[in-house]
C-alpha cells in the first residue's frame, strides 16, 4: 500500500495505517515527478475553454 506522509502518520483521523508492520520508505512524490518528466519530457496542457471572459459583462462565465 502506498500512502502520503500525512495518511502515514495518522492525520485527519486515518490512524489505520500507523497500525501497520513492515512500513517501508519509498521514493518522495517530487523526485517521481521529476524523473517522469526528465524521462518524458515537458506536457502541455488542454485548451481552457471551460471558462470564457465576457468583456463588459462583469463576470465569468462558466461552460457546461
Amino acid at each position: 500500500m502506498a500512502g502520503n506522509d500525512v495518511l502515514y502518520n495518522g492525520g485527519v483521523n486515518m490512524t489505520a495505517m500507523k497500525e501497520g508492520t513492515n512500513a517501508q520508505e519509498g521514493h518522495l512524490d517530487l523526485d517521481i515527478s521529476r524523473g517522469y518528466f526528465k524521462a518524458f519530457g515537458p506536457i502541455s496542457a488542454p485548451e481552457a475553454t471551460r471558462i470564457t471572459r465576457i468583456n463588459g459583462f462583469g463576470g465569468l462565465q462558466v461552460a457546461p
